[in-house]
C-alpha cells in the first residue's frame, strides 16, 4: 500500500519515465523521415513534449499530484508511445515468424493501457481504427499492403477493445453512471463533444507553445531529410489523415465525458488529450515538413537557421515566463499548506481530548482547484474529515 504521503522525488522519477518513454518512437520517426539516426535530438523533443504538455494541461496539481488521478491518467500515456514504436517496427519486418512476440506485445499493452482509464480507452480505440482507415487507403493508392502492420493495428483494436469493455461493464462505472447522471441522448453528446473538443483544441491548445513545437517538427526535417520513401498522392494521403486521426481520439475522449456523466470531463482528465494534441502537433510538423520539401519553394540553409533559433527563442522565453509564474505561486502554496497543517493538528487535539465537535477556522481558497470543506453548506470534503479524524468538524 502506497504512503499517505509520497516523497516528492516520486513524481520527477514518473516525468523522468514518461521522457524515456517517448525516446523510441521518437528516434523511430525521425530515422524514417530523415534516413539518419537522430537519438539526442529524439532526447531533446521528447522533453519538450512533456514539458509543453505539463504547461498546457488545465489541471496540473490534481493530474500530477492526486495519486488517485495521477496513476490512471500517466501510466497509459507511457504506454501509448510504447505501442506505436512497436507498430512502426511491424512494419519494418519481413518475415512473419518474427512478429508474433510484437503482435503480444501489442496486445498486452494496448490491453493495460485502456485498463487505466476510459477516457484513454476510448480515445485510443478510436485513434487505432481511424488509422487502420487510413493506413487501407493508403494501401489502395500504392497499389501495394503492409500485412504485418495491419495485422498489428487488427491485434492493437483488438486488446484496446477488451480494455475499453472492462470499463463498460464494470459494476463500479454503472454505479457511478447512475449517481453521477449518465444518460445516452445522442443529439446532446454530439454537440456536447464536437463543441468541448474544438474549444479544448482551437481555444486551450493552438497556442505558441504548439504551434512552435510544430514549427519546430516541420524545420528539423526541411534541414535534415531527404524526400520520403511513398510517393507524391501517398504522402499527401499520410499528411492530411494524420492531423484527422488525431482530431477522432480527441472527439473520443471528450464523448466519454458526455455519455458517462453529461457533462465536460474533468480538467485533472484532460492531460489524456493534451498530450495526444502536442504529441500529434510536433509529429505533424515533420510530415508537414516532408511536404514541404516536395511541394515548397526552395530555401536558404541560413534562413531555415534563423527561423530555427527565433522558434527555440520563442520556447526559451516561454518556458521561463510559466517558470517565473510558478515560482510567483509559492508564497500562496505554503500559505495554505500552513492553514492546513494547523487544521489539522487542531482536530487532532480535540479528538485527543475525546471531543466530539470541533470549530476551526475555514481555509483560504487555494491555487489548485481543489475542493475545500465548506462553511455554509456542507460538502464530501467535510465528510471525508469527520470520517478520517472521528469528530464532527464545522468550520466558520
Amino acid at each position: 500500500m502506497f504512503p499517505l504521503v509520497q516523497p516528492p522525488y516520486i513524481i520527477v522519477i514518473i516525468l523522468a519515465l514518461f521522457v524515456v518513454s517517448l525516446v523510441p518512437l521518437l528516434t523511430r520517426l525521425l530515422a524514417w523521415l530523415t534516413g539518419k539516426p537522430l537519438t539526442s535530438t529524439a532526447w531533446v523533443l521528447s522533453a519538450v513534449i512533456v514539458l509543453v504538455t505539463l504547461i498546457n494541461t488545465p489541471d496540473i496539481y490534481q493530474s500530477l499530484f492526486w495519486r488517485s488521478g495521477r496513476q490512471p491518467l500517466l501510466y497509459p500515456l507511457m504506454l501509448l508511445p510504447a505501442i506505436l514504436a512497436l507498430l512502426s517496427d511491424l512494419a519494418g519486418l519481413k518475415r512473419k515468424g518474427s512478429a508474433w512476440g510484437r503482435l503480444f506485445l501489442v496486445f498486452f499493452l494496448t490491453l493495460c493501457a485502456a485498463a487505466f482509464h476510459e477516457v484513454f480507452a476510448a480515445a485510443q480505440v478510436a485513434f487505432l481504427a481511424s488509422s487502420l482507415v487510413v493506413l487501407l487507403l493508403y494501401g489502395r493508392q500504392a497499389k501495394r499492403t503492409v500485412p504485418l502492420l495491419m495485422q498489428g493495428l487488427l491485434t492493437a483494436i483488438a486488446g484496446a477493445v477488451a480494455g475499453l469493455l472492462i470499463h463498460i461493464l464494470s459494476p463500479g462505472t454503472a454505479e457511478r453512471s447512475s449517481v453521477l447522471g449518465s444518460n445516452f441522448d445522442l443529439p446532446r453528446i454530439l454537440y456536447g463533444t464536437l463543441y468541448d473538443s474544438n474549444l479544448f483544441l482551437f481555444a486551450g491548445n493552438l497556442n505558441i507553445l504548439t504551434i512552435g513545437l510544430f514549427l519546430l517538427g516541420a524545420i528539423l526535417v526541411i534541414r535534415s531529410s531527404r524526400l520520403s520513401r511513398f510517393g507524391k498522392k501517398q504522402g499527401l494521403l499520410i499528411w492530411l489523415g494524420f492531423p484527422l486521426v488525431m482530431y477522432v481520439a480527441v472527439l473520443a475522449a471528450f464523448a466519454v465525458g458526455h455519455y458517462g456523466i453529461s457533462q465536460t470531463m474533468p480538467e485533472r482528465t484532460q492531460i489524456i488529450p493534451t498530450f495526444l494534441a502536442i504529441l500529434g502537433a510536433l509529429i505533424w510538423g515533420m510530415l508537414s515538413g516532408v511536404e514541404f520539401l516536395r511541394w515548397g519553394p526552395k530555401v536558404s540553409k541560413r534562413t531555415l537557421q534563423v527561423v530555427q533559433v527565433m522558434a527555440l527563442f520563442i520556447f526559451g522565453v516561454a518556458f521561463v515566463f510559466h517558470g517565473y509564474v510558478m515560482i510567483s505561486r509559492q508564497e500562496s502554496f505554503e500559505h495554505y499548506q500552513r492553514a492546513v497543517n494547523v487544521m489539522v493538528s487542531s482536530i487532532d487535539e480535540a479528538r485527543k481530548a475525546g471531543a466530539g465537535h470541533v470549530v476551526i477556522s475555514q481555509l483560504p481558497d487555494n491555487l489548485s482547484d481543489v475542493v475545500s470543506p465548506g462553511a455554509n453548506q456542507r460538502n464530501f470534503v467535510n465528510a471525508c474529515l469527520d470520517q478520517l479524524f472521528g469528530v464532527e468538524v464545522a468550520f466558520d
